[in-house]
């Protein structure tokens, strides 16, 4: 198992992945800490913003919406195989 933090800085109007949804192999932990996001996730659409957390489990198709800029701390965590 692996642990990955950071910060991620994101522009308003960028969409993740650029079209269609991504999953990742290894569960997510972002925490908003200023901004606005739209995710999707297990087909269902959220809006988060400051002081929110968001949890997406490993290989969950998702994808995001930067509504206005964006500063996070993101985790990654688990197994990095698939």
């Amino acid at each position: 198992a692996s642990l990955e933090v950071g910060t991620a800085y994101l522009k308003a109007g960028t969409r993740m992945p650029d079209r269609g949804v991504s999953a990742h192999p290894r569960h997510e932990i972002s925490i908003i800490l200023e901004g606005e996001i739209e995710t999707t996730s297990n087909g269902k659409a959220v809006v988060l913003g400051a002081g929110d957390i968001v949890s997406i489990p490993a290989f969950e198709p998702q994808s995001s919406i930067i509504r206005q800029d964006t500063r996070l701390i993101y985790l990654f965590f688990g197994n990095n195989r698939q």
